[in-house]
């Protein structure tokens, strides 16, 4: 872990030294585990014998951040709040147009909206999958009108989150075509066709 101590996973995994290797439920704390400690996005207990238990964890990648009444909370991909800041990290997208209801670090953001989370990971997953980077601000407040803008650059209009990878492929492309110095905005709400003022 890059973010937790040793110590402090084993001591919230309810695992103690001394305990029966064989009658204790090594699996009942892994809820508990990415509740507490928010950056452990998944985790596996593996006994070793003769003595050992073996803790794998996953740990959750900040992907993007959402403004709530007590500064700006973190995501993972999952949509999973990792923690709250009170500046906004370099790096990572602001996504606005969400009206928050709950964000508590280890659990998912809740909003008005339950299409909200389906919508922020696969938007989330799709600019993964396609490289697109420097992506500075996400408007999610129009879900048929879904917009984001890569640095100072362009503005991206998508519409729908409807073949939101290849929108995204299309507008990747049409990026890697443009001169370094061209700005503007490019518009991929229609699946396959690409245009650019």
């Amino acid at each position: 872990s890059t973010v937790y101590q040793p110590e402090e996973i084993i001591e919230v995994s309810g695992i103690e030294k001394g305990d029966n290797l064989w009658l204790t439920d090594i699996d009942k704390n892994k809820d508990k585990m990415t509740r507490l400690l928010p950056y452990i996005e998944s985790c596996e207990f593996k006994r070793k014998l003769p003595g050992q238990v073996i803790i794998e964890i996953n740990e959750a990648q900040p992907m993007c951040i959402v403004q709530t009444d007590v500064g700006y909370a973190v995501l993972s991909e999952q949509a999973k709040v990792l923690e709250h800041v009170s500046q906004i990290p370099t790096g990572l997208p602001i996504i606005a147009g969400l009206t928050i209801l709950d964000a508590d670090p280890g659990n998912i953001i809740l909003t008005d909206n339950e299409d909200d989370i389906l919508l922020i990971t696969q938007l989330m997953s799709a600019m993964y999958e396609t490289g697109i980077t420097d992506v500075t601000s996400i408007d999610l407040s129009d879900t048929i009108d879904i917009s984001f803008y890569c640095g100072e650059r362009f503005r991206i209009d998508i519409g729908t989150s409807n073949d939101i990878e290849v929108k995204l492929k299309s507008a990747k492309m049409a990026i890697e075509r443009l001169d370094e110095n061209d700005t503007g905005r490019i518009d991929v709400t229609i699946n396959g066709r690409v245009s650019f003022v």
